[in-house]
């Protein structure tokens, strides 16, 4: 499963899989190559630049989600933010295609955040 969540709370709070606030997504991976792929994209809304969309398309589909005018200001850069992977290593599958999983903080006054995560992310390589 593929997990997001953005909030006011300290990240740790954010990136939990049983808050109300966090969205699942189901990953279908490939039966052949026990991959699967990950499109995130967040745009603004270009009817109210305040506000946003965040689409994640996966294997089993796609969801479009409507974030808020704080979280689209942090996404987007309005407000001073720093990114960090989630975990030790970011997640990768394949050198051609890699994915990061990654949280986004306010280093403003704010304590905005947003978070994608796995819940069980599998050792590459047999490692």
């Amino acid at each position: 499963m593929l997990y997001a969540n953005w909030g006011s709370s300290p990240l740790i709070d954010i990136r939990d899989n049983s808050s109300q606030s966090t969205r699942a997504f189901q990953l279908a991976p490939d039966p052949a190559t026990h991959e699967t792929s990950i499109l995130f994209r967040f745009e603004r809304n270009p009817n109210d630049p305040k506000w946003g969309t965040l689409k994640i398309e996966t294997g089993a589909g796609a969801s479009i989600i409507t974030i808020d005018s704080d979280t689209t200001a942090l996404l987007m850069g309005d407000i001073p933010s720093r990114s960090e992977a989630v975990g030790d290593n970011p997640v990768t599958r394949g050198a051609m295609s890699p994915i990061t999983l990654f949280a986004i903080e306010s280093t403003a006054n704010s304590k905005l955040a947003f978070c994608l995560w796995l819940d069980q992310p599998i050792p590459q390589d047999g490692g």
